[in-house]
């Protein structure tokens, strides 16, 4: 699922296309296994339920997202990154941050594919995949790997430029970084003060085509499996 925040834009409008849905709880947003694509109308209740007087109480809540049709695509799979932050501390701020890893899909990627598999890289979805023990490990690609694909494969659309040197270190993960204290910035008021406080949270983003950077949700209580040879390098340091 992508989300309506642009890195240089926060206040980008939606366009018009499918709409990844999910649904909400009383602690926030389900997790990504949960979550569908589908048209803005697609979300009314059935004409069922609005006939009945017994149902019509029942209240239908989701999180509508704009969906990125043109993601930039690895091996043609869609993926995303998931980074980390850590707040260690609210009184003092204290926050902390590990850049993470690219989560792929193992299904190729195109905007009507009807498996969700191509569309969600999340563990939860992409084990279900009938080969998924066969091509795991490519389901998990380090930043560093992801410079590499980059630097032999990326060229702008349009432009026609290749991508910078280092640009995984010094434009990607600078801009998440920004996006990340914008978000925290924006809640930080509303935590409790304790210079004891422990919160991990995982930040996904997503990169276009253009290699613009989306930020697509925020995680409380995030995976940290071990399940690829990736994660058992990284999750330890992360923890």
């Amino acid at each position: 699922a992508e989300a309506v925040v642009a890195a240089d834009n926060f206040n980008e409008p939606s366009a018009p296309g499918p709409m990844p849905l999910r649904p909400a709880t009383q602690h926030g947003v389900d997790a990504g296994a949960g979550a569908a694509a589908a048209m803005a109308a697609d979300v009314l209740p059935p004409a069922a339920v609005r006939k009945k007087p017994s149902l019509s109480k029942l209240h239908y809540s989701y999180v509508m997202q704009r969906y990125i049709t043109r993601p930039l695509l690895l091996e043609k799979c869609k993926f995303d990154v998931r980074c980390y932050m850590l707040i260690a501390s609210t009184s003092p701020f204290v926050v902390m941050y590990h850049h993470g890893y690219v989560r792929r899909c193992t299904v190729p990627y195109s905007e009507d594919a009807p498996d969700r598999s191509a569309h969600l890289t999340n563990q939860a979805v992409q084990r279900r995949c009938a080969d998924y023990e066969d091509v795991k490990e490519d389901t998990v690609w380090s930043m560093d790997q992801l410079q590499w694909w980059l630097e032999k494969n990326w060229t702008h659309p349009t432009e026609g430029t290749s991508v910078p040197l280092d640009w995984v270190t010094n434009k990607l993960t600078k801009r998440m970084q920004e996006i990340m204290k914008f978000c925290f910035a924006s809640v930080k008021t509303k935590l409790p003060a304790s210079n004891c406080f422990f919160e991990l949270l995982g930040f996904d983003f997503l990169i276009d085509e253009t290699l613009k950077v989306w930020l697509l949700e925020v995680n409380t209580n995030p995976a940290l499996h071990t399940n690829c040879d990736v994660l058992k390098d990284l999750m330890p340091r992360v923890v």
